[in-house]
């Protein structure tokens, strides 16, 4: 069955993300230029809306509880 169809989902990405990314998708869909270091003022935000999902939800990743 293709991934996507009937709610199956597709294959996930096995890299390891070292470092903060951004990406202006409008102006760059295939995500090409992060732009992390421009816009320090929208990591610090969304830095702060995954931190409180997490208190929320848990994280494995992060080991935050549920």
């Amino acid at each position: 069955m293709k991934p996507g169809a009937d709610g199956w989902p597709g294959p996930i990405g096995s890299e390891i993300i070292t470092e903060i990314q951004l990406y202006d998708l409008r102006r760059d869909p295939g995500e090409r230029y992060n732009v992390a270091s421009s816009y320090p003022e929208k990591i610090r935000e969304l830095e702060a809306v995954a931190e409180k999902a997490r208190k929320d939800l848990g994280d494995d990743l992060t080991e935050s509880p549920d």
